[in-house]
């Protein structure tokens, strides 16, 4: 399963460049490895760690809807 998520995100991150993944440990390869390999592809600026604060990476990804 997690190499399915893990082909979807490559999908959506090569198709859309608007497209971003983060979150805790994603660009580690995330908790269940489902983002392994996808920093290092697609870069740190589309693929990359927050910190554990769902309201912090809730504001962060609402801004980020605004600006793109």
């Amino acid at each position: 399963l997690f190499t399915a998520v893990n082909q979807a995100l490559h999908i959506a991150l090569d198709t859309d460049p608007r497209s971003y993944v983060f979150g805790e440990d994603v660009g580690f390869g995330g908790v269940f490895r489902c983002t392994t390999g996808l920093a290092d592809r697609f870069g740190k600026q589309r693929v990359f760690n927050t910190p554990l604060c769902e309201q912090g990476i809730a504001g962060f990804a609402i801004g980020l809807a605004a600006m793109v």
